[in-house]
């Protein structure tokens, strides 16, 4: 009987220990978490790749406002039917990508850890009307 509540009475230790562990490890966890997120945003590959994004994506959006603004003429130039058809479809796909470059754009330039990298020489934001 006595080796029975010996070998409970161990278990019954482990068990708690591991909760021990287990809760302690969380709560250090959680209390570290603002740290990791800080060098996170700081190491030099996440700015490197933040910095050259804003750029890549500002000359992105800026090539599909210029591909919206020429096939203007070519639509008003345009009476076939079929035709104007086609290109109303390939206006839509850049106007949908142009506002999707635009938004993510604007989207990242507001988040703190993101917009820290922005060139000051880059727009705060995009001006998604544009790509109208």
């Amino acid at each position: 009987m006595k080796t029975l509540v010996a070998i409970l009475g161990f278990f019954f230790l482990v068990f708690v220990g591991y909760i021990g562990v287990t809760y302690l490890n969380t709560v250090a966890t959680v209390a570290t978490s603002p740290a990791r997120v800080v060098t996170k945003t700081l190491e030099t590959n996440n700015i490197i790749s933040n910095y050259e994004w804003y750029f890549d994506t500002n000359a992105q959006f800026e090539t599909r406002v210029t591909q919206l603004q020429n096939y203007k003429p070519i639509l008003a130039g345009t009476s076939d039917a079929t035709e104007k058809s086609r290109l109303n479809i390939e206006v839509m796909a850049v106007q949908t990508t142009c506002l999707a470059l635009g938004n993510q754009y604007n989207a990242n330039s507001v988040k703190l850890n993101d917009g820290l990298f922005k060139d000051w020489r880059l727009p705060k934001v995009l001006d998604v009307t544009r790509c109208n």
